[in-house]
């Protein structure tokens, strides 16, 4: 979804209209594939935060990097409306690292030319310095339940 989006099927190049979303310069792009945590640590953000440190780190010299937020798992979605929230919600976090709708297609590109991402991250790791410390027993245990749960 995400390639069919940025690149022209006509030539294998990214599409011209890329250069308004992502630095014009450079030939890479970086994409999100997908990125999971485990479910006792989600809500919490630290799913985004990881996910803005590996693009900031993994992006180096890229132009840009393209993501299709959209849930991996429709276990508890109960229905299409469940799912386009939980969409929905996916396009906000990343928002919140920089990522902009690009074209109809659900495609969010991020570009790694702009401080947007650096000025992200610290606001949104400092949320996450202040949540409260979990039990260490307790927290094994959920990963345990988690880990025996099909």
């Amino acid at each position: 979804m995400i390639a069919e989006s940025i690149l022209d099927p006509s030539t294998g190049h990214f599409r011209d209209d890329l250069d308004e979303y992502a630095e014009p310069f450079g030939s890479g792009m970086l994409l999100l594939n997908s990125a999971q945590l485990a479910r006792p640590w989600r809500g919490f953000g630290v799913g985004a935060v990881l996910a803005g440190k590996a693009i900031a780190r993994l992006g180096a010299g890229a132009r840009g990097a393209a993501c299709y937020p959209s849930p991996l798992d429709r276990t508890g979605l109960k229905d299409d409306a469940a799912h386009d929230r939980a969409v929905s919600a996916l396009q906000h976090t990343w928002s919140r690292l920089g990522f902009r709708p690009y074209r109809d297609h659900g495609v969010y590109v991020l570009n790694l030319g702009t401080t947007a991402l650096s000025e992200a991250l610290p606001p949104m790791t400092g949320r996450i310095e202040a949540l409260p410390q979990p039990d260490r027993e307790e927290w094994e245990a959920g990963l345990a339940r988690e880990a025996s749960c099909p």
